[in-house]
């Protein structure tokens, strides 16, 4: 039963753990003394959000409860505890590089959401690689960040928070991103990395990819400050 299977990250009774849920099929070798786990999707992704688990042959160990396994006579496993833990006998990491699926732009709350096909490494995610566009092929009217990381912790999705700088630039190239077929997205490599240290695919700006979700800037402007020269006669109001 892969749920009494533990994935530790050392052989401490107060190290880094991950119990799996299930499996979705298993395997036996022909001589019927090693069974294989498919893991599930779920489970693969819990393992990769966990900092320190399962990313190398050092840090992968595996404690069984007593009876995970039994044998063609139905005699059940021996416990493996959590302080005498088995480390992997052959690791393989992740060298699948991660892609962009979806991608959201959100003008009234100043955000743009990424959406990816792997875990993601937070800390990697570097906005000034992204470049928004008017079209899928051409960059006549584009703007490339200048600034942003996440706000999000490692996973498929990575929120942006962008600046004003940047915000407001976009809003002044007025057939840029006012809606979703102004909103066209491209990125180099250096954009995010994923929890493998596996670099994002790059988007070419020759073939950026469209918005999924556009939300229009709906927020009414507020006075921010006020001058006024007495002199020349002139009044300037300037807001946020």
């Amino acid at each position: 039963q892969a749920t009494r299977l533990t994935i530790q990250a050392t052989t401490s009774v107060t190290a880094t753990t991950y119990t799996l849920t299930g499996a979705s099929n298993t395997t036996d070798s022909i001589d019927r003394t090693t069974v294989t786990f498919s893991l599930t999707s779920a489970d693969v992704l819990q393992i990769k959000l966990i900092a320190g688990l399962a990313t190398a042959a050092s840090t992968s160990f595996l404690s069984l409860a007593t009876g995970a396994i039994q044998d063609t006579a139905g005699t059940p496993s021996t416990l493996v505890a959590t302080s005498s833990a088995k480390q992997v006998a052959a690791y393989t990491s992740d060298t699948t590089n991660p892609k962009l699926v979806d991608w959201d732009l959100d003008m009234d709350a100043s955000t743009l959401t990424l959406e990816f096909n792997d875990a993601m490494l937070d800390t990697s995610v570097d906005a000034r690689f992204i470049t928004i566009q008017s079209s899928a092929a051409s960059t006549t009217v584009a703007y490339t960040l200048t600034s942003g990381v996440s706000g999000s912790p490692r996973g498929y999705t990575q929120v942006i928070a962008l600046s004003a700088t940047d915000l407001n630039a976009i809003k002044k190239l007025r057939r840029l991103a006012i809606d979703r077929s102004t909103s066209f997205i491209s990125f180099t490599a250096q954009l995010a990395e994923d929890v493998a240290n596996q670099v994002v695919i790059s988007i070419v700006n020759t073939n950026a990819k469209q918005i999924r979700t556009f939300t229009p800037d709906t927020t009414s402007p507020q006075l921010s400050s006020w001058t006024i020269n007495v002199s020349s006669g002139v009044l300037s109001l300037e807001f946020d």
